[in-house]
């Protein structure tokens, strides 16, 4: 088998119930696989370079995007086979059925669901909630290179997604990034309609992938304020999960 390495980072500070629920997921996902299992808090920022820590340090969501792909890179120069990266808020519904992709790097699928007319409207994006690696692959080098140099060329503030989805979203049409469509990302409408057993948007969500989900990013990020008419909370969002773990 070979030897494969699961990230996660998260602070004390964060630890809520759904929170603990989604990292469990991924420690039993990673246990199921035989992958050794690495938690980091705050020292995550420590792969972060010197100047852009300071740049961004009011931004630490940016500041976490750059420092994962160091800290990839480097479990894999110390001989990891695979590497592999999760959000905290990245719940494995289906450990059993998700083995990782042989391709030499993959990432996350976001069918983002938003209401238009009346009707779900679907934006097809990438995601870095997700993110698996092997050596000798391209990406990950041209992927640090390309955000350390967007980081150091702009003046903070930038969206938190400056060079997470929105870097490789706008990557993916021109280098072809292997993506795991089985991982997949929940907008507020399809949060809503999963805490309540089903709905419109939930199904164009799910029916937009190409493969049955097995991970979702539930964006915790966006729970607490209304978005796109639904306000999802933590409880709401436990209600979701245990949905889409159920089948």
């Amino acid at each position: 088998m070979p030897r494969t390495v699961i990230l996660q980072s998260w602070s004390k500070a964060m630890d809520t119930p759904l929170l603990s629920h989604c990292t469990a997921s991924v420690r039993r996902w990673a246990d199921h696989i035989g992958a050794r299992y690495c938690m980091l808090g705050d020292a995550l920022f420590d792969y972060a370079p010197d100047a852009l820590r300071t740049k961004f340090a009011a931004q630490p969501v940016v500041l976490t995007d750059l420092a994962r792909i160091h800290w990839m890179l480097d479990c894999l120069a110390s001989g990891a086979d695979t590497v592999i990266w999760c959000d905290a808020d990245l719940f494995v519904a289906r450990p059993h059925d998700f083995t990782p992709l042989e391709t030499p790097h993959s990432l996350g699928r976001e069918i983002w669901a938003v209401p238009k007319a009346g009707a779900p409207k679907l934006y097809r994006n990438i995601h870095n909630a997700y993110m698996a690696a092997r050596p000798g692959d391209s990406f990950l080098p041209f992927y640090r290179d390309a955000a350390t140099r967007l980081l150091e060329a702009v003046k903070p503030p930038v969206v938190p997604q400056f060079i997470g989805p929105k870097l490789l979203t706008a990557l993916h049409p021109i280098a072809q990034l292997c993506v795991d469509d089985r991982v997949g990302a929940l907008s507020p409408r399809a949060l809503y309609d999963a805490a309540r057993g089903g709905g419109p948007y939930l199904s164009a969500t799910l029916n937009a992938h190409t493969a049955p989900l097995c991970a979702v990013n539930i964006a915790r990020s966006h729970l607490g304020r209304e978005i796109d008419g639904v306000n999802n909370d933590e409880d709401a969002a436990l209600k979701a999960l245990s949905v889409l773990e159920a089948g």
